[in-house]
C-alpha cells in the first residue's frame, strides 16, 4: 500500500487526471477501472495507522437483527428491506452483488433439476406403458409382462439405491415398480379375476408393501404414492356406506397417513399428508360425484357432515403442521428449485393444503354464513398453531380456541332453535363468537406474526372476499359490487395504516399493488372463460363480477390515495421488486437498474395497466376513466414536487405518454389528454431544474401525443358519457401546449451543452403543432403556428449554433495544449514513469470505435472524444425527410423527388464535412458512419419506404429502389473521402450499405409488398428499365462490396491487424444472400467458409451454411429445377450435420457442436415441411433429442440437455398433430411411449453418473 502523503499529493496537483507516462498501446482497460475507483475515493485511507477493527464491531451493533420467522420460512419476499448483499438501492442500483442470483441459481442447479424432470417424466412415461399393456396383450402375457416390468424396476433399484450418482434414478425404478403393482390390481378386477372386495385387500396388501419398500430403501418418495392410493381406498369403501362412510374413510385414511409419517418422523410425508387430504376433501365437495375406472368419488353435499369433517381434518393437520413444522419437504426444496427461496414446512404445506380446503368453502359461496364459518375453522386452527410454531406456549392458544370450536361445535348441532327465533343461521353465529374468539388470540400475541405473515393474510383476506362476496350490477338488481369495493377499501386502508404503523415494505408492497393486480387477474380469467365458453357453443354466464363504473372509480381513487400515502412514508425504504434480477445478462440487468420494479414505478404502471384493461370492457365513463387516470398521474406529481417519490422519471414520463397515447386511440378525449400531460411536463420541467435530458424527453413526448390528434378517425371503445363531455377546440389545445413548452425551453436553450435534441425534438413539437392547425383548417391558428416556428427557429441558430462552435474550438485547444504539457513533463520524468488516466481513458475511447484507428500523435489521442455536431444542418435534413415523406405518402413512388433529395442532403453533408474540416475538428458518429451522412441514409430509406405506401407504388417497378442504390453507395464512397484509416472505414462503409439496402427491402415487402420478396426475384422476367437494370445495379454492387471487404481482411491479416468476428462476417454473408440473385450471394458463401475454416469460426462456416440454404432458394426461382429439390437437400444436409455432431464425440470437436446442433435443428424441421414430408418431423425430433442429449452430456454442455428435453416434448406434441388417432391405437401407442421410456433411461443413466462433472463446469 503506498504512503497517505503520496495519494494526498497526487489528488492535489492533479484534481481532474492521474498521470502515468506509458506508451499508448500499453495500456489496459484495467487501468481504467484502477483510476475511476481512485477518483470515486474523497477519504484519506488510514487503514495502516488505526486498527480497524475498533470500527467494525460498532458497524456490526448498528445492523438490526433479521427478522425470522420459522413457520414460514425463507421466501422470496418481494417486498424485503433488508440491505442484505444484492438489495437494490434508492436509485435502482446495486451496491454489492449477492450471493447468488436467477441466472447463477439456474445455471448451477439446472443439472439437478433438470434430473428430476427426467425422474417424473420416466415414473409418469413407465406407468403409461403399464396401463397400455393391459389394453394391447391378453390377459395373461399382459400380467406376466407387468410382472417382469416390476421385477425389472425392483432389480435395478437394488442395484442402483446404493450407488452414491444413480442413488435416484434406483429410487425412481422402486416408485416405478410400485405403481405397476397398483395398476395390476386394477387390472386383475377389469380382467375378472378377482372381485371389488378382494381388489381392495390386495391394493391394501400392495400399501403394505410400499411401506416396506420405503423403509429398506430409507426414502419417503416411495412411501408417498401410499398416501393418495389411501385416500382413494378410503373414499371407495366409504361410498358403500353413503357419505358418512366417505367422511368417516377419509378421517381414517388421513389418521393413518399422519401416524405413517410420524413414524417415520418424515416432514415430506406430513406435508404431504396435509396438502392432499384437503385437496381431496375439496374434490369430494366441488363435484357431483364421478367413477374413475373401480374409483368412485360421491359427493359431500350434507353442509353439517362437510363442516364436521374439515373440521376434524383441519384440527389433524394444524397439530402436523406444528409438529413437523421446522423439517424438511419436497414442496419446500420444489419452490427452492424455482427460486422462489425455502419455505417452511408449515408454511408450504398448510397453503398448499387451503387451497383444497377453500375448494370447499367456494363450493358453497351461496351461503355466505356458512362459508364464512368454513374460514372461520380454518383461520382458528391454523392461527394458532402458526403461533405455537412462533414461540407462544401451547396452553396459552389450545385452550381458549378448544374451549370456544367446542361449545361452537355442539352449538351446530343443537342450535337450530335459537336460529330460527333471531333469524339468524348458527353457522353466522359461529361466525362472529369464532372470529371474537381467533382474533383476541391472535391480537393478544401480535408481536410474534411477522410482517410477512400480515401481507400474505392480506392477500387471502382479499382472494376470499373476491370469492364470497356477490357482486351484480345495478342493471341485474344488484348493489353495482358497493358492498365487495366497499369492504376492499376497509381491507386496503387498514393495510396502509399496519404498514405505516409497523414501518412494514411488505404491507406497504400490498397495499400499492394488490387493488390493480387482482383486477386484472379476475377480468382476465372472466374473459377467457367466457371466450371458452362461447367458442365451445356454450352459454355465456356474463361475468363473475360486476361492478358498475361510480363505485369502481371511487375504489381506484381510494387505492390511488393509499398509494400516495403510504408510499409518501415508506417509498424510501427501496422496497424493490427487482432484488433477484441480478446476473450477467444485460436485459436483467437493465430491468434491476432501471427501478421499473421499483415500488413508486408499480404504483404508476401497474395501475395503469388495469386501468386500460378495464376500460377495454367498458367498466369505466369518460368522465370516471378521465377523473381516475388524471388522479393517478396527480398523486405521483404531487410527489415528485414534493420531492419525496423515488424512481426513475423517464419511466414515469414514459409511462403517462403511453398510456395517454392508448387511452387516446381507443377512446378519444384527445383534447383532455394532451392538456393533462402537458400539466405534468411542464410541472416537472419547472421542478427538475438540473434536467437537461428532460427539454428533449418533454417536448417530443408532448408532440406525440399532438400527433394523435392529425387524423379524424373513429373511436376504437366509446364509453359511456363520451358525447356529453365539453369540446375543446384542437387548434388552441395545439398552440396553448407547444407554447408553453417551448417558452420554457427557448430561454434556456442558449446556455446548453447539448443542443442537437432538444432542437430536433422542438422542430418536432412545432411541426406538429403546425400540422394540427393545418388538418382543422383555421388559417388564423395556422398562421400563429407558422409564426411560432419561424421565431423560434432563428433563435435557435443566434444562440446556439455559433456558440457550440467557439466552444468546441476551445475544448480541442485545451487539450492539444494539454497534451504538449504532457510531453514536456515525459521528457522531464524520463524514467520515472507515471499513469495518465486522461491518455488511458481515450486509448479505450478509440479501441471501442471502429472509425478511430490507434495513433501515437498527442495531440490527436487527447481529442479522440471530442467532436462538432452541425446542429442546424442536422435539423434543416430532419426537416427535409419530412417533407420528403409526407410527399411520398400522398403523391406515390417518384425516383426524381428522391433523387433531388439525395443531392441536396449530400451538398449538405459536404457543408458540414468542409467547415469541421476548417476547423479542424470531426464530425461524431453513429455506429461508425459520420452522423450527418448516417441520418441522410435513414432519411432516404425512410423516404423511399413511405413512397411505397403512397399510391401507384407496384412491386415490378424497381427505378426507385435503383435510385436508393445509387445513392446509398454515393454516400458511402463520401463517407471514405479524406479519411486516413481506410481498414477500419472500408467495412463501416460496406456494412452501412449493405444493411441500409436489405432495410428497405424488408420494410418495403412487408408494408403492402411494395418491393419483391427477398429469395423470390427473377432478375430476367420484367422490363429492362425498371426491373432488370436496377436489379443487376444492386448485384454488381453486393459483388463489389464482397470483393473490397474480403480483400480489407486480407489486408487485415497481412498487418497483424485484429480480424473481423465471425458472426459479423456471416452476418453480412446471411444480408447478401437474402439481397442477391445469386452470384453475389455464391462469392459471399465461398468466401465466409474459407474465412470460417482459415480462422476456425464455427460460426462464420455455420452461417456461411444457411447462406447456402437460402442462395438454393434464390437461385431457384430463375433455374429451372433447383426449386424442386430444395427440401430433400434441406434434409440431406441436416441428416449430415447430425452425423458430423455425433462424429464429434471421437474427433474431440467440442468447438463446432453448438453450430452444427443448431443448423442440425433447422435443417431437418425446415426440410420436411419444404419437401411435404411434415409426417416425419416427430421421427427426426427424436433422433435429435438422443443425439443431441448423449452429445450434451458427454461434452459437459448443459444447453444441449435442455434442448434435449425441449426436442423431446415438441416430438410428443407433433406426433399428436401430423398422427392424430393412429398414434392413439393401443400397439402403436405403446411402441412410442417404449422408445421415450427407452431413450429416458439412458439419458437419465448417463446424466446422473455425469451430474457431478456437469455442474461443476
Amino acid at each position: 500500500m503506498e504512503p497517505v502523503s503520496e495519494r494526498i499529493n497526487w489528488g492535489c496537483h492533479y484534481p481532474s487526471y492521474a498521470l502515468r507516462s506509458t506508451m499508448v498501446d500499453e495500456t489496459s482497460e484495467d487501468d481504467i477501472i484502477r483510476e475511476r475507483a481512485f477518483r470515486i475515493s474523497d477519504k484519506l485511507d488510514i487503514g495502516d495507522l488505526v486498527d480497524s477493527s475498533l470500527f467494525e464491531e460498532k458497524k456490526d451493533m448498528a445492523v438490526a437483527p433479521k427478522e425470522e420467522d420459522e413457520a414460514i420460512g425463507e421466501i422470496f419476499d418481494p417486498f424485503s428491506n433488508s440491505k442484505r448483499t444484492g438489495a437494490i438501492e434508492r436509485d435502482g442500483t446495486v451496491r454489492s452483488a449477492p450471493e447468488s442470483d436467477i441466472v447463477t441459481d439456474v445455471a448451477m442447479d439446472g443439472e439437478r433439476r433438470i434430473n428430476w424432470i427426467l425422474m417424473g417424466m420416466m415414473i409418469l412415461i413407465y406407468s403409461a406403458i403399464g396401463f397400455q399393456i393391459g389394453f394391447v396383450f391378453k390377459p395373461i402375457v399382459a400380467s406376466l409382462s407387468l410382472i417382469f416390468l416390476a421385477g425389472l424396476g425392483f432389480f435395478l433399484g437394488e442395484k442402483w439405491a446404493n450407488d452414491t450418482r444413480l442413488r435416484v434414478l434406483g429410487i425412481t425404478w422402486v416408485i416405478i415398480s410400485m405403481k405397476v403393482l397398483y395398476g395390476l390390481a386394477l387390472e386383475l378386477q377389469k380382467w375378472g379375476f378377482i372381485g371389488v372386495e378382494s381388489l381392495g385387500a390386495l391394493l391394501i396388501v400392495i400399501v403394505c408393501l410400499n411401506i416396506m419398500a420405503s423403509y429398506r430403501y430409507e426414502h419417503d418418495a416411495i412411501a408417498a404414492q401410499s398416501t393418495l392410493v389411501l385416500l382413494a381406498v378410503g373414499s371407495t369403501a366409504g361410498s358403500l356406506f353413503g357419505q358418512e362412510g366417505v367422511a368417516l374413510m377419509i378421517l381414517f385414511s388421513t389418521v393413518l397417513v399422519h401416524g405413517l409419517a410420524i413414524h417415520r418422523k418424515s416432514g415430506n410425508l406430513a406435508a404431504l399428508g396435509i396438502v392432499s387430504s384437503n385437496l381431496w376433501i375439496g374434490m369430494h365437495a366441488t363435484t357431483g360425484g364421478f367413477e374413475l375406472g373401480e374409483l368412485r368419488v360421491m359427493s359431500l353435499d350434507e353442509p353439517l357432515l362437510l363442516f364436521v369433517l374439515l373440521f376434524g381434518i383441519t384440527a389433524l393437520n394444524a397439530s402436523m403442521a406444528t409438529r413437523f413444522a421446522k423439517e424438511e419437504n419436497w414442496f419446500s426444496k420444489g419452490l427452492n428449485v424455482l427460486g422462489l427461496g425455502s419455505p417452511g414446512l408449515w408454511g408450504v404445506s398448510v397453503s398448499m393444503g387451503l387451497m383444497g380446503a377453500l375448494l370447499a368453502v367456494a363450493s358453497n359461496r351461496g351461503d355466505f354464513g356458512y362459508a364464512l364459518a368454513l374460514v372461520t375453522v380454518l383461520t382458528g386452527a391454523f392461527s394458532g398453531s402458526y403461533l405455537v410454531v412462533r414461540g407462544v406456549p401451547s396452553a396459552r392458544v389450545l385452550y381458549p380456541l378448544t374451549i370456544v370450536s367446542t361449545a361452537l361445535l355442539i352449538f351446530l348441532f343443537y342450535g337450530q332453535s335459537f336460529s330460527a327465533s333471531y333469524n339468524i343461521s348458527e353457522y353466522s353465529v359461529f361466525t362472529i363468537l369464532g372470529a371474537v374468539a381467533v382474533g383476541v388470540v391472535i391480537l393478544r400475541d401480535q408481536d410474534s406474526v411477522t410482517d410477512r405473515v400480515l401481507w400474505m393474510s392480506v392477500v387471502a383476506v382479499l382472494s376470499l372476499l373476491v370469492i364470497l362476496v356477490p357482486a351484480e350490477s345495478v342493471n341485474s338488481e344488484g348493489d353495482g359490487g358497493a358492498l365487495l369495493l366497499g369492504m376492499l377499501c376497509l381491507l386496503h386502508v387498514g393495510s396502509g395504516a399496519l404498514a405505516i404503523k409497523r414501518n412494514s415494505p411488505s404491507l406497504a408492497g400490498v397495499t400499492v399493488l394488490l387493488p390493480w393486480i387482482w383486477i386484472i387477474i379476475e377480468q382476465f380469467v372472466q374473459e377467457s372463460l367466457r371466450t371458452l365458453l362461447i367458442s365451445n357453443d356454450l352459454n355465456d354466464p356474463g361475468g363473475i363480477i360486476e361492478t358498475d363504473p361510480g363505485p369502481l372509480a371511487i375504489y381506484l381513487l381510494v387505492c390511488s390515495v393509499m398509494m400516495f400515502l403510504v408510499n409518501e412514508r415508506m417509498g424510501k425504504t427501496d422496497a424493490n421488486l427487482a432484488s433477484k434480477f441480478l446476473g450477467i445478462s444485460e436485459i436483467s440487468a437493465s430491468v434491476r437498474d432501471s427501478g421499473a420494479l421499483q415500488l413508486w414505478s408499480l404504483g404508476l404502471w401497474l395501475p395503469m395497466v388495469s386501468i386500460l384493461f378495464l376500460s377495454q370492457f367498458g367498466s369505466f365513463t369518460s368522465l370516471t376513466l378521465l377523473v381516475v387516470t388524471g388522479t393517478l398521474w396527480g398523486m405521483h406529481t404531487l410527489a415528485l414536487f414534493r420531492r419525496t417519490r423515488v424512481g426513475n422519471l423517464e419511466i414515469m414520463i414514459g409511462t403517462i405518454i403511453l398510456s395517454g397515447m392508448i387511452i387516446q386511440w381507443r377512446h378519444g378525449m384527445g383534447d383532455y389528454i394532451s392538456l393533462f400531460v402537458c400539466f405534468i411536463l411542464v410541472t416537472i420541467l419547472m421542478i427538475q431544474k438540473d434536467g437537461k435530458e428532460l427539454f428533449t424527453i418533454s417536448m417530443g413526448s408532448m408532440g406525440v401525443v399532438l400527433l394523435l390528434m392529425i387524423p379524424d378517425r373513429v373511436v376504437s371503445v366509446y364509453l359511456d358519457d363520451f358525447s356529453s363531455l365539453p369540446e375543446l377546440n384542437s387548434s388552441i389545445v395545439a398552440l396553448f401546449c407547444t407554447g408553453v413548452m417551448l417558452s420554457i425551453y427557448l430561454p434556456k436553450s442558449g446556455s446548453m451543452d447539448e443542443l442537437l435534441k432538444p432542437a430536433l425534438s422542438s422542430l418536432w413539437l412545432m411541426s406538429i403543432c403546425t400540422a394540427v392547425t393545418y388538418v382543422r383548417g383555421d388559417s388564423t391558428y395556422l398562421s400563429i403556428s407558422v409564426l411560432m416556428f419561424m421565431i423560434a427557429t432563428v433563435w435557435l441558430v443566434a444562440k446556439g449554433e455559433l456558440r457550440r462552435e467557439l466552444q468546441t474550438v476551445t475544448r480541442v485547444k485545451e487539450r492539444r495544449d494539454l497534451a504538449l504539457d504532457k510531453s514536456v513533463v515525459k521528457r522531464e520524468q524520463e524514467g520515472f514513469p507515471t499513469y495518465d488516466a486522461l491518455e488511458a481513458e481515450m486509448v479505450a475511447t478509440r479501441r471501442k470505435s471502429r472509425e478511430k484507428s490507434q495513433t501515437d500523435n498527442a495531440g490527436e489521442l487527447y481529442t479522440s472524444d471530442i467532436s462538432h455536431k452541425p446542429v442546424i444542418v442536422i435539423a434543416v435534413m430532419v426537416l427535409v425527410f419530412v417533407v420528403g415523406i409526407v410527399l411520398g405518402l400522398t403523391s406515390g413512388p417518384n425516383p426524381v423527388l428522391t433523387l433531388g433529395v439525395g443531392v441536396f442532403v449530400t451538398i449538405l453533408i459536404s457543408i458540414a464535412r468542409f467547415r469541421t474540416k476548417q476547423l479542424e475538428l470531426d464530425l461524431p458518429h453513429v455506429l461508425g458512419m459520420e452522423m450527418p451522412i448516417a441520418i441522410a441514409i435513414f432519411g432516404l430509406v425512410s423516404m423511399h419506404i413511405s413512397s411505397l405506401m403512397g399510391p401507384g407504388a407496384s412491386n415490378t417497378d424497381l427505378s426507385g429502389m435503383g435510385v436508393l442504390t445509387i445513392l446509398l453507395a454515393e454516400l458511402c464512397l463520401i463517407s471514405l473521402y479524406q479519411q486516413d484509416n481506410m481498414l477500419d472505414r472500408i467495412p463501416i462503409a460496406v456494412d452501412w450499405f449493405v444493411y441500409s439496402v436489405l432495410a428497405d427491402r424488408f420494410l418495403g415487402v412487408i408494408l403492402y409488398e411494395s418491393l419483391p420478396w427477398p429469395l423470390r426475384v427473377d432478375p430476367f422476367s420484367g422490363d429492362s428499365l425498371e426491373w432488370m437494370l436496377p436489379l443487376l445495379g444492386l448485384e454488381i454492387c453486393l459483388i463489389f462490396a464482397i470483393l473490397i471487404n474480403y480483400w480489407i481482411g486480407e489486408m487485415r491479416t497481412k498487418k497483424g491487424r485484429e480480424s473481423e468476428k465471425g458472426s459479423a462476417f456471416g452476418v453480412r454473408v446471411l444480408s447478401v444472400t437474402m439481397l442477391s440473385t445469386g452470384v453475389a450471394a455464391v462469392l459471399a458463401i465461398l468466401f465466409a467458409i474459407n474465412y470460417g475454416l482459415k480462422k476456425k469460426d464455427p460460426t462464420a462456416v455455420g452461417m456461411a451454411i444457411l447462406g447456402m440454404a437460402l442462395s438454393m432458394v434464390s437461385i431457384g426461382s430463375w433455374v429451372d429445377g433447383v426449386s424442386g429439390i430444395t427440401g430433400e437437400v434441406y434434409i440431406a444436409m441436416g441428416v449430415i450435420l447430425l452425423a458430423m455432431l455425433i462424429s464429434t464425440l471421437l474427433t474431440g470437436g467440442d468447438m463446432w457442436s453448438g453450430m452444427l446442433s443448431t443448423h442440425a435443428h433447422i435443417f431437418l424441421i425446415i426440410g420436411p415441411i419444404a419437401s411435404g414430408l411434415a409426417f416425419l418431423i416427430p421421427i427426426l425430433l427424436v433422433l435429435l433429442s438422443t443425439s443431441v442429449w448423449v452429445v450434451g452430456i458427454l461434452q459437459l454442455r448443459k444447453s444441449f440437455r435442455a434442448f434435449g428435453l425441449l426436442d423431446l416434448l415438441v416430438a410428443i406434441v407433433s406426433s399428436v398433430a401430423f398422427y392424430g388417432g393412429i398414434l392413439f391405437q393401443p400397439q402403436i401407442f405403446l411402441v412410442g411411449l417404449t422408445i421415450i421410456a427407452i431413450e429416458l433411461g439412458i439419458i437419465s443413466w448417463l446424466g446422473l453418473r455425469n451430474e457431478e462433472s456437469l455442474a461443476i463446469n
